[in-house]
């Protein structure tokens, strides 16, 4: 990848948190969670050559709006159990939110803002000294699945769905940046 975008990447979030060396990006490509199926062998040439760890949904709109103008391909991940996401593919851009992670528990009108890295048990945990329970229960993978990406497909697994809820169901609201870059 070209070092002015690079360059352009590390003023946006700053340079601790842009990753391009070879052997820090390989658990970016390799699920946490064994697959059934065997995995084919790693080429450099088929791996992303940056990852980009924003804290803010601000650097995540900068990020975007960078990737659209040098038109570069972007996968998001933030739990990294590849369960459900994409793996990335050589020449994209890793926009890693593992960095956002806050939980703002707001006790008065019963409410928690959460970022997308948040797992249920560090937002129960939270929630807990409240007197609140975030009632998603993904099997297996609560210490590891983002709250963002459970959120996204909306189950927590079929076998508590019915007798819970799905995730969507506890979510009242959504800070979302558009593939345009656009905060709504």
């Amino acid at each position: 990848m070209d070092n002015k975008i690079v360059s352009e990447f590390k003023r946006i979030v700053g340079p601790s948190y842009v990753i391009t060396n070879t052997y820090k990006l390989i658990p970016y490509h390799i699920a946490r969670v064994a697959r059934a199926a065997g995995s084919r062998p790693l080429n450099r040439s088929d791996m992303a050559e940056v990852a980009v760890r924003p804290v803010t949904s601000d650097e995540v709109s900068e990020i975007i709006q960078l990737a659209n103008k040098e038109d570069i391909k972007i996968s998001v991940r933030s739990g990294g159990t590849s369960l459900t996401g994409c793996k990335p593919h050589g020449g994209e851009v890793i926009l890693d939110l593992g960095r956002m992670d806050m939980v703002r528990v707001n006790k008065e009108d019963g409410y928690a803002e959460v970022g997308p890295a948040v797992t249920p048990v560090e937002l129960n945990e939270a929630l807990g000294k409240h007197g609140y329970w975030f009632p998603v229960y993904p099997t297996c993978s609560d210490v590891v699945a983002g709250i963002g990406g459970i959120i996204s497909v909306n189950t927590s697994g079929n076998a508590c769905d019915p007798m819970l809820g799905k995730p969507g169901d506890w979510v009242s609201g959504l800070e979302v940046v558009l593939p345009t870059g656009e905060i709504i």
